[in-house]
């Protein structure tokens, strides 16, 4: 299980692609309109751009996949 939390929005749930939670979980339904993923959520964009509160070893490491995505991407 993992914790989503959206402003005052928490939500526990199975993992997986963050853009599929969030259409999947109707609290998020105000939101999900607002994301940018011309991709769908295939990380092929470089749109949904997020920061991940987590211990250390709970998410993966960046690929080099993504690492090339944001490469030319600024804050």
């Amino acid at each position: 299980m993992v914790t989503i939390r959206l402003g005052e929005i928490c939500v526990q749930t199975e993992g997986g692609n963050l853009l599929d939670i969030l259409r999947r979980e109707k609290a998020f339904s105000d939101a999900v309109g607002k994301i940018a993923a011309p991709c769908g959520g295939h990380d092929t964009c470089g749109k949904c751009r997020i920061a991940v509160a987590a211990p250390a070893g709970v998410i993966s490491d960046r690929t080099d996949g993504e690492a090339k995505l944001l490469a030319g991407v600024t804050e």
